[in-house]
């Protein structure tokens, strides 16, 4: 885990995301509202498999691409994420804390822009 910060100033930091979201409170696994909010679901293959279901190496990357959780929205993570290559936070991101398995991130870079990870 390597965590690097950057400097602000006092009015905080610019967003290099433009986009504006409406509020929103959701479980990650509910593809319905991450499209209802004009976002694409992350990935649904298993996080361990490419879609030719070999394992991910330097070989055969896994991966979804983005994922933005913007600022109005509470998410909750319920299932265990597919890998990611950068998830921002700029609002909430939640570990369901009553999982009935144990759940897993997977990204390459996580970016907390003002967001919160709650584990």
């Amino acid at each position: 885990l390597v965590i690097e910060t950057n400097s602000c100033p006092v009015e905080g930091c610019e967003s290099t995301i433009p986009k504006e979201a409406s509020a929103a409170y959701f479980y990650w696994s509910d593809n319905s509202t991450w499209l209802l909010h004009n976002e694409t679901p992350p990935c649904v293959h298993p996080p361990t498999l490419t879609k030719g279901n070999k394992f991910c190496s330097y070989y055969h990357r896994c991966g979804c691409g983005d994922v933005v959780i913007y600022e109005k929205w509470t998410t909750i993570l319920d299932v265990s994420t597919p890998n990611l290559n950068t998830l921002t936070i700029l609002g909430t991101l939640i570990a369901q804390h009553d999982a009935t398995q144990p759940l897993e991130l997977h990204a390459n870079f996580i970016e907390l822009k003002g967001g919160r990870l709650v584990i």
